[in-house]
């Protein structure tokens, strides 16, 4: 679950095998979110791994969340998304906002998601649509999908009126950024790159991107090995990632204050939080 008070915040591409009695009874999450939220909170997402694999104490967690006025986002690759799940949120449904996990066209897409992931998410897409569900589309661009993800821009921009999308950048070895492997991009990836962002400063007005054209922008610098910038992340102080344990997550860094048996402030002012 992630905690954010500010938009932009990136995700995680992490892929865990957490046995599932390891993980946090819905009471315990329960209990987080009620720790949580005596502050400030604007959103709270659901990840993973996969969140409807637990769609039933999904069930109960968001109306306990938007009943506070919060806004409860889904990231979701929409393989589990069906009418009953729909159903049980009902009535939160103004302020539940479907993330679907989206990598490229179907032949890119599925080698990266496996075999059928796109047309469940097609068949997803027409059940949100059907309903007045909101959602977006959020993609991780890498060089296994970068020669044709113009080509998927392009489809979707047909499909919706205004594509709403979030178009983030690969983060190799997970969420330990500062430890990735540089990218060794040929001179057609190389290409579709530079055409990509050409693209999107082209058609801007026909889509909502979550984040800045200025920062996407920075993803040849980034795609090139030769970002150079100064560190603004809020992550761990705007903005919280907490994992199947309860504990803060911060840039692969775990901070062992579980939430549903301290307090959050506990947790922000204990000796690791300050040093991270």
């Amino acid at each position: 679950m992630i905690m954010k008070t500010l938009r932009g915040a990136w995700r995680s591409t992490t892929v865990s095998k957490t046995p599932v009695e390891l993980e946090l009874t819905v009471e315990q999450w329960e209990a987080i979110v009620q720790n949580i939220t005596r502050f400030p909170v604007e959103t709270i997402a659901f990840g993973g791994g996969e969140p409807l694999s637990r769609a039933a104490d999904l069930g109960r967690l968001i109306p306990l969340i938007t009943s506070k006025g919060i806004t409860a986002n889904i990231v979701t690759n929409a393989t589990l998304l069906d009418a009953a799940f729909l159903e049980s949120i009902r009535a939160c449904k103004d302020k539940v906002v479907f993330l679907l996990s989206l990598d490229g066209l179907e032949r890119e897409n599925d080698a990266i998601r496996g075999k059928g992931v796109f047309k469940k998410v097609m068949a997803a897409v027409s059940l949100l649509e059907k309903g007045g569900w909101s959602f977006l589309y959020t993609s991780v661009l890498m060089p296994e999908n970068m020669l044709r993800f113009k080509d998927f821009l392009k489809f979707f921009m047909k499909k919706h009126k205004r594509l709403h999308i979030d178009i983030q950048p690969v983060i190799t070895n997970n969420e330990v950024y500062y430890l990735r492997n540089g990218f060794h991009l040929d001179r057609h990836q190389l290409k579709a790159l530079k055409n990509l962002l050409t693209f999107l400063h082209e058609n801007e007005r026909k889509m909502k991107l979550a984040r800045p054209l200025r920062v996407m922008d920075r993803y040849w610098d980034y795609f090139t090995n030769q970002l150079i910038t100064d560190n603004y992340c809020l992550m761990g102080t705007k903005s919280f990632n907490i994992n199947y344990r309860g504990n803060l997550w911060i840039c692969g860094k775990e901070i062992d204050h579980p939430l549903h048996l301290h307090k959050l402030e506990d947790a922000l002012n204990c000796d690791a939080y300050l040093q991270e």
